[in-house]
């Protein structure tokens, strides 16, 4: 449970640090770095998330664009956070009808 929280957590803060205006980008190595880390983070919450949103993330996370450019892995990786994010907010929500 504990490693869970802690995954979530860092999911967080890496969702922060990926969800910035487009004026701070960070440089394209950091960019690199930041989306292998929220892949990384969601694919190990994502068995925990509800199977639509699992489904959402199989489906971006393993079908990456080709042809990836500066630009295209900023908008990609934004693209990966927003979805990351949704798959957190799953996780806090309540269950229904448990």
């Amino acid at each position: 449970m504990e490693q869970t929280q802690d995954l979530v957590r860092v999911a967080r803060e890496l969702v922060s640090r990926a969800l910035v205006p487009y004026g701070e980008r960070p440089p394209a190595a950091e960019v690199a770095r930041l989306l292998d880390e929220l892949t990384g983070h969601g694919w190990a919450l994502h068995a925990a998330a509800p199977p639509g949103t699992a489904a959402e993330w199989s489906h971006l996370v393993g079908d990456p664009p080709l042809g990836i450019t500066d630009s295209t892995r900023w908008s990609y990786c934004r693209a990966v956070a927003r979805t990351l994010r949704t798959l957190l907010r799953t996780l806090d929500a309540p269950a229904v009808g448990r």
